[in-house]
């Protein structure tokens, strides 16, 4: 029983924390973009 609750959590951490760094990869990716359109202006 806890076994499986710790289970449950660290796959829902696990969850959050790939989707925290596909966020991340986004926005930075869309700084750079940004930053790139500052500076052709």
């Amino acid at each position: 029983m806890l076994k499986d609750l710790f289970q449950a959590v660290s796959y829902q951490n696990t969850a959050s924390l790939s989707l925290f760094q596909a966020l991340s990869v986004v926005e930075s990716k869309a700084m750079s973009q940004a930053w790139s359109h500052l500076t052709l202006i």
